[in-house]
């Protein structure tokens, strides 16, 4: 009886742990999320800086760096130049494909 009460009590935290969602999600969730705010309401220049924290977070990511390409397209602004072309991307994943895709649309490349 003690034996079970003392596993049952060492595995409901385990699984309580493993359904939250780990920090860094969750702010990548709100940057992304500020990130069509500012789109939205014309607000480039703080599009861009969500933009680059982004990129910050993760580097090699398509998604932040199409909200860079996006966000710099819309203002107006030159491109970073580390940016480089949508074709030289990350593009392993369906994914990545996805947002240089986009970004193909909406510019400087034809596919």
């Amino acid at each position: 009886m003690i034996r079970g009460l003392v596993s049952l009590a060492l595995i409901v935290p385990a699984f309580s742990f493993a359904h939250e969602i780990p920090e860094i999600s969750k702010e990548w969730d709100q940057r992304v999320e500020k990130f069509q705010e500012y789109m939205v309401s014309n607000n480039c220049e703080n599009a861009i800086q969500e933009s680059e924290a982004l990129l910050g977070i993760d580097p090699s990511s398509t998604e932040a760096m199409f909200y860079l390409y996006y966000s710099s397209k819309k203002c107006r602004r030159q491109l970073p130049e580390w940016l480089g072309a949508p074709s030289s991307w990350p593009n392993a994943r369906v994914e990545d494909r996805y947002y240089i895709d986009l970004a193909q649309v909406l510019g400087s490349e034809q596919s």
